[in-house]
């Protein structure tokens, strides 16, 4: 799926070319606000968010075939060309910019992390396993490398794949990497995904009077631990606690 914006460009604004590769959830969100509120004029090429493994390791000639099938370079006055490029985690940056003409691949990358698969949940249930697949994290360690800026959406986020490094790498015997830590840290921003509060008729609340109210915003899947969820609401019953629970996320 191709999503653009066509705002004129000026003296104050920049051409971005940008690559999501799991537009769902999260990911989807903070990609359309970025478009929504911006000066800048994006452009994006998209692929559905499902298969996230493989849109690490395909995502990027898949988001290449996108960007030529939706004509993105292409302008009413001739060939567009972006000022920058702006990617998101689950894809080879490398790759991307391997893929990407020689006049783009030049321009600087922006890399968003989302999440990092040094310390994302992996499953461990129904015979999947239970070892995390360095692939995963390697492919992640590439793509930072291969970045100009990387912007993380939080410290801990930051912080949990930095200090995973040398660990990971050290699976290699004769690793030349001492210094990849610095490299990325002295790329790196945190910029927090930005968010809309709903609107007012969206909202229905409700006074519950001396209460306690958890709320659940997560999918109900391994990765957001929703095993620790039950076992606070077990605890929570067992110790005679009143509590009131409101679930906001998808199911699947």
């Amino acid at each position: 799926m191709i999503n653009g914006t066509r705002k004129q460009s000026d003296g104050s604004s920049l051409r971005i070319l940008g690559f999501e590769s799991y537009d769902s959830g999260s990911h989807r969100s903070v990609r359309e606000l970025i478009s929504a509120y911006s000066r800048h004029e994006w452009r994006w090429a998209t692929r559905p968010g499902r298969a996230w493994n493989w849109r690490m390791r395909i995502g990027a000639a898949e988001l290449i075939d996108q960007m030529y099938e939706g004509q993105l370079l292409e302008d009413a006055g001739g060939q567009w060309k972006p000022d920058a490029v702006f990617a998101t985690s689950l894809l080879s940056l490398g790759d991307l910019r391997g893929l990407l003409p020689s006049d783009i691949s030049s321009r600087p990358f922006l890399l968003y992390m989302h999440e990092n698969q040094m310390v994302y949940p992996f499953r461990t249930e129904y015979g999947a396993g239970g070892e995390r697949d360095l692939q995963y994290p390697i492919t992640n360690l590439m793509s930072l490398l291969a970045a100009d800026h990387v912007a993380w959406n939080s410290s801990w986020n930051l912080e949990s794949f930095c200090g995973g490094i040398d660990e990971l790498v050290g699976h290699c015997p004769d690793h030349l990497m001492d210094g990849a830590e610095d490299h990325i840290r002295t790329r790196s921003s945190i910029i927090w995904p930005p968010v809309s509060a709903p609107g007012a008729s969206r909202v229905a609340e409700r006074v519950l009077h001396n209460t306690p109210v958890v709320v659940w915003p997560h999918r109900w899947e391994h990765d957001k631990n929703p095993e620790g969820l039950l076992e606070t609401a077990r605890s929570a019953r067992e110790a005679g606690q009143s509590l009131r629970w409101i679930l906001l996320g998808r199911c699947s």
